[in-house]
């Protein structure tokens, strides 16, 4: 392995001085909208959340950042509007294999890495701050965790457990062949949370998601509307998934100045949310393709091993390191620090053994079980095999 043939940030940041024209069909726009969600969270567990319940209260380091840093938590929102509109334009065309297979590379290597780490500098240095065991690394190392209410390893990956719980969504819509008729199925999903705003159902919850289920169905809805125009009920999908938005907004304002005691103000967080479905209508009716930049790719690239581990491990520094360092510039080095991590995280894992768990995969995973079951159930082998429309 070369050392030298990855330090390519320099690289990456020339290209971003290149026509947009020249871009792959991506929507760079959404890999910089991921990278601010991110530091957004960053910023949160920094210089808000820290260690909550336990002390020191890092909120008391940055009093006036905190202030606008403790909105930050919007930024997990944000991510799962993101992946309502990505993951429903990655799943068209697949076969239930076929998208089994892009999201584990897309997901385990880096989480493999990350969770071993994270695992690894707990035991040696975050004693006294958070605890982990040999079995919780085992079970944390499925990304299954959730299912079986074992604790996670670092805080952040409690969305992983709803993100799997959408893609298992997605998942079998493919399976059945239904995914054409998403627009119908979101709007049963939408209708059922908006139920479980006034009434909750534990069982029916633990399915739905109803705290976050607006935002998968709006970025869903977002792009729809890019793939095939806006119309009538795709803006009443919109309409009901954003009044269920606010209305979950307006309740964690009230219960969050409750749990951290101190005034968490509705319209910010309102205000916030209508922001992030503003960006997303302009990206779905394609007016935002000027601000397209290769460096987005690159600050995309970052987003997720950053995401992964930034919480936990930043918080052992500032844990170890509070007392000998002004909080501003241990803030500004942890990030620093972190995103070069990360960045290696990319290069070294994900970008050299993605590839290679992919053709792993491809060659090793058998879903002919699937077909066998789905064939009980009167579906033939070749609609089994062939893309969704």
């Amino acid at each position: 392995m070369v050392i030298s043939s990855s330090l390519n940030v320099p690289y990456a940041i020339l290209l971003s001085m290149k026509s947009h024209q020249s871009l792959p069909d991506r929507f760079t726009e959404i890999d910089l909208l991921r990278f601010l969600s991110a530091l957004a969270v960053a910023f949160f567990h920094y210089t808000f959340h820290g260690f909550y319940p336990f002390t020191p209260s890092v909120s008391d380091w940055f009093p006036r950042l905190s202030a606008i840093a403790k909105y930050g938590f919007l930024g997990f929102h944000l991510f799962f509007i993101i992946s309502g509109f990505v993951i429903l334009m990655t799943a068209l065309g697949k076969t239930p294999r076929q998208f089994v297979i892009s999201r584990v590379v897309r997901l385990y290597p880096a989480y493999w890495f990350c969770c071993t780490l994270s695992f690894i500098l707990i035991l040696m240095l975050g004693r006294g701050i958070f605890s982990v065991s040999f079995p919780q690394w085992a079970l944390n190392m499925t990304m299954l965790q959730g299912f079986f209410k074992v604790p996670n390893i670092d805080g952040v990956y409690w969305t992983l457990f709803i993100e799997i719980k959408f893609y298992l969504f997605i998942f079998l819509l493919i399976v059945f062949r239904q995914i054409r008729r998403i627009h119908v199925y979101l709007g049963i999903w939408l209708a059922l949370s908006a139920v479980s705003a006034c009434h909750p159902i534990h069982k029916l919850d633990a399915l739905i998601i109803p705290e976050f289920s607006a935002y998968f169905i709006a970025g869903a809805a977002f792009f729809l509307i890019y793939k095939e125009g806006i119309d009538v009920y795709k803006t009443l999908l919109l309409l009901g998934s954003l009044l269920l938005a606010l209305y979950r907004g307006w309740e964690y304002a009230i219960l969050a100045s409750e749990q951290f005691l101190t005034v968490f103000k509705p319209g910010i967080i309102l205000g916030c949310i209508c922001l992030f479905y503003l960006i997303f209508l302009f990206i779905a009716l394609r007016k935002t393709s000027f601000i397209r930049s290769r460096f987005f790719i690159f600050l995309g690239s970052l987003t997720y091993p950053f995401y992964l581990i930034h919480q936990d491990l930043g918080l052992i520094i500032f844990k170890l390191e509070h007392a000998f360092f002004d909080p501003h510039v241990l803030l500004g080095v942890t990030l620093i620090l972190m995103l070069m991590v990360t960045w290696l995280i990319h290069s070294k894992i994900e970008k050299q053994y993605s590839p290679e768990l992919k053709k792993a995969l491809e060659k090793n995973l058998d879903f002919s079980w699937l077909r066998f079951k789905l064939n009980r159930l009167a579906f033939s082998t070749n609609d089994i095999d062939k893309p969704a429309p």
